[in-house]
């Protein structure tokens, strides 16, 4: 038993020791030197051999934080989100560490996480419209444009940090709403009419004179193999089979050209949301 205690206070005063060598500050400004030279994992690594059992409760917060921001620069959101949220409210970097974990939830597609903690942010003047502005690009991402119109009535555009994603939201709802209008069965029978007309209704207009052309050319080949050979030829049949099989694969291509660059522009849409709901956060907790 005595060896026991003995051992646990060489451990305590080694460990304190190694605290008074090492002050809470260097070791802060190590891991900040880092960061700067975009070293995340090794900050990452200075930060787990830093003991939390001597430090304050201001200081862990600040290693909580400084991890959670190393882990968002190396993209290991789910790490990152679950640093920050250690960040207790009377911390300096709370709001920072709600937002952007917030934003990490949103990022992996986990919208209910992201709105309970978004709704969990203290109401008040300097955070009611970037909160507004966070939940209106997840309503976006999940396609929820009644709950979208509603957070976007409350925009006031004055807020220089969030006026121009705000203005920018705006459009991606009538894009993706756009995007919805459009029929496969439309662009179908449109090709079925003129070749390729489907694939640029479908908003592939190269892709539908790619499809026109060797369909005219086909159909004047069999035109003029009936003319000079007859219908039984070898000839009219071979061109005849080959206009039959591009003219129906036209058909094909431009009612799923439809489905294809609305999934397309869906997710390059989806991606400028996401880039767009953190260039705020970055401007106002720079």
């Amino acid at each position: 038993m005595r060896t026991i205690l003995c051992l646990l206070f060489f451990s305590i005063y080694w460990h304190a020791n190694a605290q008074l060598m090492h002050p809470f500050s260097d070791d802060i400004k190590f891991v900040q030197y880092l960061d700067n030279k975009e070293e995340y994992q090794d900050a990452i690594i200075a930060l787990n051999q830093i003991s939390l059992s001597f430090l304050n409760s201001d200081q862990i917060d600040t290693v909580n934080y400084l991890k959670g921001w190393s882990f968002y620069n190396t993209k290991m959101l789910d790490s990152s989100a679950s640093y920050l949220l250690k960040v207790r409210n009377r911390s300096s970097f709370y709001l920072k560490s709600r937002f952007f974990s917030a934003y990490n939830y949103t990022f992996l597609h986990q919208y209910v996480n992201a709105n309970n903690i978004l709704q969990s942010i203290p109401d008040n003047i300097s955070t009611r419209e970037i909160k507004y502005f966070e939940k209106s690009g997840i309503a976006l991402l999940k396609n929820d444009y009644k709950k979208f119109d509603s957070l976007q009535q409350k925009f006031s555009y004055r807020l220089y940090a969030l006026s121009a994603q705000e203005k920018k939201f705006t459009g991606y709802r009538y894009q993706l709403c756009s995007m919805k209008r459009k029929s496969s069965i439309i662009a179908g029978l449109m090709s079925a009419v003129l070749p390729g007309s489907g694939k640029v209704y479908a908003g592939k207009p190269y892709q539908g004179i790619g499809s026109l052309l060797p369909i005219v050319a086909l159909a004047l080949l069999t035109n003029e193999s009936y003319h000079k050979r007859g219908p039984r030829s070898a000839e009219f049949y071979f061109f005849g089979s080959m206009l039959t099989v591009f003219y129906v694969g036209n058909i094909w291509g431009s009612v799923f050209a439809v489905k294809i660059n609305r999934e397309e522009n869906e997710k390059l849409i989806r991606q400028k949301i996401l880039f767009d709901l953190q260039i705020p956060l970055r401007t106002i907790f720079n």
